[in-house]
């Protein structure tokens, strides 16, 4: 048995347990197996186009988990396609899913990254799957010094320090972004970067001053991304992009002023349903349009959770059906998931105190109303 028949006669296997029985398999460079095999399982529901190309070479397990997602990938490649552009360059490779997706809406595209091994494995990708794209093994600071201009560069910096630890600072990343970012607006007409969602937009926006669009990507209940789309020699107010990808709520639009200018009104007592913003507005902190575009009502300043009579149907978020207050009698052992919003115990906390079990459908909502705890049992209906 040869490697690649080994690969595909165990895709579905332990990788753990054919570790253990590599001396089984003489004729077969297992690491560079098991690799494969590990990377494949990896990508089946992340990436299902790539898992579905045969012959696809999967870099080291890192590298596979910090690649975008087919969705945010998708998503990029259609905010690419509205620029118009004939040149872009990726100077943060990886594993190339971003650049194999965003190619489609460049005639020029380059894939530049400082590992050879990532190199070698998206020279052979970008060729079987018939991707004219340049593979250069450099720097970004390196190849910005040696290039001319394009009009989009893309950058997805890696959040680690040398010690393997989170970052998400803008001169924590690397490459630097705030060093490099003169460099980079007098190399490209466009720059789309690709941030951590725990990156404080207001403070990025000092240093990434000529910042067009902002867009948070939520997907699967958590924001997986920032996306800051610069324009050279843009001097406006940025537009905000809250989107929650895959369901059918709308993305909400709006600029600072906007959100600034926008006004609040609260609720006097929980009405027929309330409503839980989606992660992405809750990143943007945009609380007070959505009360005044769904003429909602807030239940407290920092709960953020509204009420209102009306069913809003495209309501970016969850839509809770109010059954009654909750009390000792009601509560007790009963089938109930918790969400705790500026409430005096946490949802694990009254889990505990009140014997609950896991729910898919009914949920107890612990807040304020006028400085005042409050818990309702609800329904969910979205």
């Amino acid at each position: 048995m040869n490697t690649t028949q080994f690969i595909l006669e165990h895709r579905q296997d332990n990788i753990q347990t054919l570790a253990l029985q590599r001396s089984r398999y003489p004729s077969v460079d297992i690491d560079f197996a098991l690799q494969q095999i590990q990377g494949w399982q990896l990508t089946q529901k992340k990436l299902p186009q790539i898992a579905q190309i045969n012959n696809w070479l999967y870099p080291k397990r890192i590298s596979t988990e910090q690649a975008s997602s087919e969705t945010t990938a998708i998503y990029k490649q259609q905010l690419i396609s509205q620029l118009n552009i004939q040149s872009l360059a990726d100077l943060t490779g990886g594993m190339g899913i971003d650049c194999f997706y965003m190619s489609q809406h460049a005639q020029q595209t380059i894939y530049v990254e400082k590992e050879q091994e990532l190199c070698n494995l998206a020279t052979h990708n970008f060729s079987i799957t018939n991707k004219n794209i340049q593979v250069i093994n450099s720097t970004a600071e390196q190849f910005l010094n040696n290039t001319n201009t394009l009009d989009c560069i893309y950058l997805d910096p890696a959040r680690r320090n040398t010690n393997g630890q989170k970052v998400f600072l803008l001169e924590q990343c690397q490459p630097n972004i705030a060093e490099l970012y003169n460099t980079l607006i007098n190399k490209a007409k466009y720059i789309l970067i690709k941030l951590s969602p725990m990156l404080d937009i207001q403070q990025a926006l000092h240093t990434l001053n000529n910042t067009q669009q902002i867009h948070t990507i939520a997907l699967q209940g958590e924001v997986k991304e920032l996306l800051f789309l610069i324009e050279k020699d843009f001097n406006q107010q940025p537009t905000f992009f809250a989107a929650n990808l895959l369901t059918n709520q709308p993305t909400l639009q709006f600029t600072h002023s906007q959100l600034l200018n926008a006004q609040t009104n609260y609720a006097t007592q929980p009405l027929s349903f309330i409503y839980e913003p989606n992660p992405a507005i809750m990143k943007t902190e945009a609380y007070k349009l959505l009360s005044q575009k769904y003429n909602l009502l807030k239940l407290a300043p920092n709960s953020h959770l509204f009420t209102a009579d009306q069913l809003i149907c495209n309501f970016p978020g969850k839509i809770f059906q109010v059954i009654s207050h909750a009390n000792k009698k009601n509560l007790n052992k009963q089938h109930l998931s918790v969400i705790a919003k500026n409430y005096p115990l946490t949802a694990q906390q009254i889990k505990n105190k009140y014997k609950l079990q896991e729910s898919d459908s009914q949920f107890l909502i612990a807040t304020q109303l006028q400085q005042q705890p409050i818990m309702l049992l609800t329904q969910i209906i979205r």
